[in-house]
């Protein structure tokens, strides 16, 4: 196994949410995080897909390099984004 894809940076903010990839990853649990009198942000537990990883014939599983991350979503504002360590897993 390798050790994983070079990651440029480990925390994202709002200015790297359109340039994020979100498809296919993995939603664990949301919350909404109540803020009276304002309304709440919404948090998202998900595996985040860092990069794909194409099997060696004759394997067919595909598999991929994630990382939880939580993404902070506050109504009007943006986002933020914090992520941990990479891991593999098979998808």
């Amino acid at each position: 196994m390798s050790t994983g894809p070079a990651v440029a940076q480990t925390v994202c903010a709002d200015a790297d949410f359109d340039a994020m990839d979100w498809h296919d990853n993995a939603v664990h649990a949301a919350a909404l995080e109540p803020a009276p009198p304002h309304p709440g942000r919404l948090l998202l537990d998900l595996d985040y897909i860092i990069e794909g990883v194409l099997p060696e014939p004759p394997a067919t599983t595909l598999s991929a390099w994630i990382c939880p991350a939580t993404p902070c979503l506050r109504p009007g504002v943006g986002s933020h984004h914090r992520h941990l360590p990479a891991r593999s897993e098979s998808l």
